[in-house]
């Protein structure tokens, strides 16, 4: 995530900008909860530094999105670009976990996926606010 961002950003500024201020609507929606947010794909903090990326395709919904023709050709371009740079297999980290490992990594900075695999698995998912995290490195504990 952030390594695509900080990539198109250096290659191509105008379309990092367009992911930076271009707010897409995003809803997900299942039996016990309907979620609905607006945020632009790459986010900054207020001092211009990235804060987060939002890019989730499953539930990004363009189609209540109120964007003109000429905004979403300008995004899509800027959109497809950040893709292949997050698809590009140099920006990838592969690795193989062992029953009983734990990987920890922030949801906001890293994009994430799993590729397939033959046997049985589990895998739990679990997570926590950075402010609680935050928190808890203050304190020490």
């Amino acid at each position: 995530g952030f390594h695509a961002a900080l990539q198109l950003q250096r290659e191509s500024p105008e379309l990092f900008d367009i992911l930076a201020t271009t707010a897409v609507p995003a809803c997900d929606r299942t039996e016990e909860w309907d979620l609905r947010a607006m945020h632009p794909i790459i986010e900054l903090h207020p001092d211009g530094t990235l804060m987060r990326i939002n890019d989730n395709p499953a539930v990004r919904d363009t189609y209540c999105w109120a964007a003109g023709l000429e905004e979403r050709r300008r995004w899509y371009a800027a959109y497809a670009r950040f893709r292949a740079l997050v698809e590009d297999p140099a920006g990838h980290l592969r690795f193989t976990m062992a029953a009983g490992e734990l990987t920890i990594f922030s949801n906001w900075r890293m994009l994430h996926s799993r590729e397939a695999f033959c046997g049985e698995r589990e895998v739990e998912g679990c997570w926590m606010e950075m402010s609680h995290f935050h928190s808890r490195l203050r304190r020490g504990e």
